[in-house]
């Protein structure tokens, strides 16, 4: 069970999302919620100070396993949409990074 999440709850739902979604862009063609607000030094989104992608997750009723890292499916650093995060491993997610990486770099020469 997770212990992050709580300080969320506390916020009403709707006068969230109006804020949140005020930083988002849906992307029609992958379904990303891109990220237009602050970012991070890893190019990540913030929102009140909160990486804005684990905020989303939390905003729509998920938990989150401790030694669990959230995944972006979509592989783009700057999507919220909780649709598009799966909770894995930490090793498998490196794994999954290092394999995606090595990909692109044979790819692009």
């Amino acid at each position: 069970m997770s212990r992050c999440g709580g300080w969320f709850r506390q916020m009403h739902l709707a006068a969230f999302w109006a804020e949140f979604k005020g930083f988002v862009e849906v992307d029609q063609v992958t379904g990303c919620w891109n990220w237009r607000g602050r970012y991070s030094e890893r190019g990540y989104g913030v929102f009140r100070g909160r990486l804005a992608f684990k905020v989303a997750w939390f905003a729509v009723g998920r938990e989150k396993d401790f030694g669990l890292s959230l995944h972006h499916s979509c592989f783009n650093k700057r999507c919220v949409n909780p649709d598009h995060l799966v909770e894995i491993p930490g090793s498998e997610h490196m794994k999954i990074h290092a394999e995606h990486w090595r990909a692109v770099r044979r790819s692009t020469g």
